[in-house]
């Protein structure tokens, strides 16, 4: 993972047709798959993950927010977050995947109904399981 500068961020994000001062609005963070990154731009500060540095993706929904964690390095990242609420949020997500999976990587889905309930409020996990080739 490298933080990119806000100039660099600016042109990689002009080549997408997104300007860096209009995405990641409200807190949603825009998300840029090619074939060998990803960028995440969240409140003006863009990061840039290589495909080949996630070993896995971990997507936890807890009380109408989602968090979006990856095993980079040996260690856990938070991608981005966001709420249930913001649907294209989740588009975002299976493109992610959809470009793993592309790539010749082998995704395994596995998804657990939380036990959990907090007043009328319950929660479910969802796991999403990278398999590196």
């Amino acid at each position: 993972m490298r933080k990119i500068s806000l100039d660099e961020g600016e042109q990689i994000l002009g080549e997408y047709g997104l300007d860096i001062m209009k995405s990641g609005r409200f807190g949603s963070p825009t998300v840029i798959v090619t074939n060998k990154r990803i960028f995440i731009e969240e409140e003006g500060n863009l990061r840039e993950y290589r495909l080949n540095e996630i070993k896995s993706i971990r997507v936890v929904q807890d009380f109408g927010v989602s968090s979006v964690v990856a095993r980079v390095d040996g260690s856990d990242v938070e991608l981005f977050k966001f709420s249930n609420r913001v649907r294209d949020k989740v588009g975002e997500l299976y493109n992610l995947l959809e470009s793993l999976v592309n790539r010749g990587s082998r995704v395994t889905w596995i998804s657990h109904q939380a036990s959990r309930e907090v007043g009328r409020l319950s929660t479910a996990a969802w796991l999403i399981q990278l398999i590196s080739p």
